[in-house]
């Protein structure tokens, strides 16, 4: 067992977030194995981000895309997500309460040129290009992949 520097629960050997906070517990990011209809859905997209992108998300029913700078990790979920350590997007403006997201529902996490995706133990699941995710396993994101926070989905663009 690991104790969480951050709120002192203890969490199981290995994990990459605590399973009480969601806090980055640090560690080797864990590859997770690749399925068939996965690879075929997402081989349009690159999956390289240079230092100068940003990561755009497009939200149906909203004209103009959010633009996020992304340099370590940033938290998505509705107001009310307690962490002051990881920078936090709040969802809420956008009906995402409406939609079963939840207050620390998932995060987006650059590691060098790539960005990655990690449900955070949400109640109604992260689906990516139709997937669901496994809590707190850090998974490969490619230009234009859809991202499921419950009900709530949009598109992710590197630019």
């Amino acid at each position: 067992m690991q104790s969480c520097p951050n709120c002192g629960s203890e969490n199981m050997e290995g994990i990459l977030f605590c399973t009480m906070c969601g806090f980055a517990m640090g560690g080797v990011s864990i590859n997770t194995r690749r399925l068939d209809e996965m690879d075929a859905s997402r081989a349009a997209g690159g999956d390289h981000l240079s230092d100068d992108h940003i990561v755009l998300l497009h939200i149906p029913e909203y004209p103009d895309p959010v633009a996020l700078k992304i340099t370590d990790q940033v938290v998505l979920g509705r107001a009310g997500g307690d962490d002051q350590t990881t920078p936090f997007f709040n969802l809420e403006p956008f009906g995402a309460g409406d939609f079963g997201v939840s207050r620390r529902h998932a995060t987006l996490i650059r590691h060098d040129d790539q960005l990655f995706a990690a449900d955070l133990g949400s109640t109604n699941h992260t689906l990516l290009n139709g997937h669901r995710l496994n809590e707190y396993m850090e998974y490969t994101l490619r230009d234009g992949d859809e991202i499921s926070l419950g009900r709530f989905t949009f598109r992710i663009f590197f630019k």
